[in-house]
């Protein structure tokens, strides 16, 4: 006799489960991704704020910008945390200027990002492949 009271799943029950399991994962991964991405921007332009206060300790030190390292900018616990995706630079140091900066590492998440800058006024620019120059307040 056919026992009718057997617990278990069907293979197509679990091939339904498979495929709605599949199509949330097809729908949530990039926007984790976007997520991601949106947040080593932040952790990279934090940085950037940072290495520009730097900069401004260095300038009343040294009453100038001149031989400003990129040690001494970004030696924050941002840059560390953001070291491997971002590569931060000091761009141009003057008397009276400075340019920092953080590109996108090749081979990362934000490889396509550009690069993020900040100078001495504080003028915030993001420089990206596809889009051109734009403001911080635009990412």
């Amino acid at each position: 006799m056919l026992d009718r009271h057997r617990r278990g799943f069907t293979l197509l029950e679990l091939m339904i489960a498979v495929a709605i399991v599949g199509i949330l994962s097809a729908i949530a991964y990039p926007s984790y991704v976007e997520y991601v991405k949106r947040s080593n921007r932040a952790d990279a332009m934090q940085a950037l704020q940072q290495g520009a206060q730097q900069a401004e300790r260095w300038f009343t030190q040294q009453n100038g910008y001149t031989d400003l390292t990129t040690d001494f900018v970004f030696s924050g616990e941002s840059a560390v945390k953001t070291q491997g995706i971002f590569a931060f630079s000091v761009e141009e140091a003057t008397a009276t200027t400075f340019e920092l900066r953080a590109t996108a590492a090749a081979g990362k998440l934000n490889k396509d990002d550009g690069y993020f800058s900040i100078n001495e006024q504080g003028t915030k620019t993001w420089v990206h492949p596809a889009d051109g120059t734009k403001s911080w307040s635009d990412r």
